[in-house]
């Protein structure tokens, strides 16, 4: 996805809404406006919170820097976070997840097949995005186990790996990224989405990282608590750069 940053409480993003096109003129004639049109959108990043409690024993006593082992976990704890709410966010106080963005639902393909999805299903989904995005597919690694079972008529697999030199293996030619969060194959479930992260979804990270050593809260128990702050937010801004895929009930 875009990162955009910013050390304010708030960021004024400018947001096209659709590709830009170029248009040809006969020598002489006036060009004619681009369809692309712009529009702006007030952007909030949010409060991540991490508190890890440790007596004072272990920080004396320990082998290795727990300090720096508690500040490991926190970035392991907001990047939990994030890429959950990145997915499936709601946007109260929280990113707005592109899976349940309303107007992403509402253009979704829905399989042939109820609770499930075929070879057709995952090939068709490529054909509702424009041309001029550079696309991926994203699910979770479990509908990845169950995309590379599935053969042609013809025989070949869907999922083809890799090449030599370090190229990333593919489905259906497309490469693809595994995010958690994603939904199962399941009725009723979007378990699948395609498209251009980059220019569909936008996070605001808002830049510094708070961290407060509490020895006094719970200084009767000898014990520290150590709290990390961190502000961010995400949200679809060009709808037409992401599609995706419904299991169908």
């Amino acid at each position: 996805a875009r990162v955009r940053t910013t050390s304010s409480k708030s960021l004024d993003l400018a947001i096209r809404n659709t590709i830009p096109v170029a248009e040809y003129e006969g020598e002489a004639e006036q060009g004619t406006d681009s369809t692309s049109t712009y529009q702006k959108e007030n952007v909030v990043p949010f409060r991540q919170t991490f508190t890890t409690p440790i007596t004072m024993d272990m920080l004396m006593d320990s082998a290795f820097d727990m300090e720096s082992e508690i500040v490991s976990d926190s970035a392991e704890a907001f990047a939990f976070g994030e890429g959950k709410n990145f997915v499936l966010g709601t946007g109260i106080k929280t990113p707005a997840g592109f899976m349940v963005d309303a107007g992403l639902q509402a253009s979704a393909r829905t399989t042939t097949t109820s609770a499930t999805l075929d070879i057709e299903d995952v090939i068709r989904l490529t054909g509702d995005l424009k041309v001029g995005y550079n696309p991926v597919y994203v699910f979770n690694r479990r509908t990845l186990a169950e995309l590379r079972t599935y053969q042609s008529s013809a025989g070949g697999f869907l999922w083809q790996p890799g090449l030599d030199g370090g190229a990333a293996s593919s489905i259906n030619g497309f490469p693809y990224v595994i995010a958690n969060s994603m939904p199962d194959i399941a009725a009723s479930a979007y378990c699948m989405a395609f498209g251009d992260f980059r220019r569909g979804y936008t996070i605001v990270d808002r830049t510094g990282f708070s961290v407060i050593r509490d020895e006094y809260s719970l200084k009767k128990k000898a014990i520290v608590e150590f709290t990390m702050n961190r502000w961010n937010t995400g949200q679809v801004t060009l709808p037409e750069a992401i599609k995706l895929l419904k299991v169908k009930a």
